[in-house]
């Protein structure tokens, strides 16, 4: 009933309660797949908040002394290097061994 001339309130879509869609806990489909995924979302909050307490703890192990090592040798890397990648961007294993060689007489190729 218009009292004053102005038209009929209409219920705006923005203030109108939130619907769900057709996963509703009445109809018994729905209401299967709404409790499953209710359930998966409570598992995954509980599993980020155990993953987040569990990086909070402190770890021991990132706690522990500086070492100090020897450095490798050139030989000892390029050693590294071939049994990792299969090739070294370092001096040629012979290279190494070709002061001992000479001193044994032995003769090269070239």
């Amino acid at each position: 009933m218009v009292v004053d001339g102005s038209p009929p309130a209409v219920p705006s879509p923005i203030s109108s309660p939130r619907q769900t869609p057709s996963v509703h806990p009445s109809n018994s489909r729905g209401a299967k797949h709404y409790e499953r995924s209710r359930r998966c979302a409570t598992s995954r909050r509980r599993s980020f908040a155990v993953a987040a307490a569990r990086a909070a703890k402190a770890v021991l192990e990132l706690r522990e002394p500086a070492v100090a090592l020897r450095s490798m040798t050139a030989g000892g890397e390029v050693v590294e290097d071939y049994g990792h990648v299969g090739l070294t961007l370092r001096s040629h294993p012979v290279s190494f061994l070709r002061s001992d060689l000479s001193r044994q007489r032995m003769v090269t190729c070239a």
